[in-house]
């Protein structure tokens, strides 16, 4: 369950009024029985059964999960990893915490969560290279990640690098030109999937920046 809390029909000089929304959700089987389950390494998908799952019963801690196994320990981190990310640990602002990647296709447990010590919330710059002029100069980054994309109802994982550089140039005393592009490809190559998801497409952004 997850409450935000924001003002309605408010103004540039009144609030509003002060309101608080909550959501709820919970896992499911396709009848829509609460199961609170986990899939196998490699399998993960919320709403159907694979041979060989263990379940859990609604509302069980990730803590509480048997651990005896390799299987069952990646089942365990799985668990803390969705509470991560649907809890918006990840990306809460006021929190300085690692960058945290898990890799779902794992079936060790060991190689399951990879930490990066940049924060979560920080856009990293690797570098900057500035014109031989003095007008501007441009930043590049470089961040790698897990993501994935539904196949035939099935979650495929990807391991993926995002690669972005901003440019920025001088216009006048007070304002500057932005140029920004990102593109993402994926080292999963043998994955047709992830080749057809993440291959290295640019996305590109202009906008000014007044000083």
């Amino acid at each position: 369950s997850n409450s935000m809390t924001g003002y309605y029909n408010g103004s540039l000089t009144t609030p509003g009024t002060l309101v608080t929304c909550t959501s709820s959700w919970m896992i499911t089987d396709v009848n829509g029985t609460a199961l609170g389950t986990q899939q196998q390494p490699g399998s993960f998908n919320w709403n159907t059964f694979q041979a060989g799952q263990t379940n859990y019963p609604a509302g069980t801690f990730c803590k509480d999960m048997v651990t005896a196994t390799d299987a069952q320990k990646i089942m365990q981190l799985q668990c803390y990893e969705n509470y991560y990310r649907s809890s918006g640990l990840g990306n809460a602002s006021g929190l300085c915490i690692p960058r945290v990647r898990s890799d779902w296709s794992q079936s060790d447990p060991a190689k399951f969560v990879q930490v990066d010590l940049r924060p979560s919330g920080l856009v990293f710059m690797d570098q900057y290279r500035p014109f031989a002029d003095g007008s501007g100069g441009a930043m590049l980054t470089r961040q790698e990640e897990y993501n994935g994309v539904q196949v035939n109802g099935s979650w495929v994982p990807c391991h993926t690098i995002e690669t972005g550089g901003i440019t920025l140039k001088k216009i006048s005393a007070t304002k500057l030109f932005a140029t920004y592009q990102a593109s993402t490809v994926t080292v999963d190559r043998d994955v047709p999937a992830c080749v057809a998801k993440f291959n290295g497409k640019k996305e590109t952004f202009w906008f000014y920046l007044t000083k």
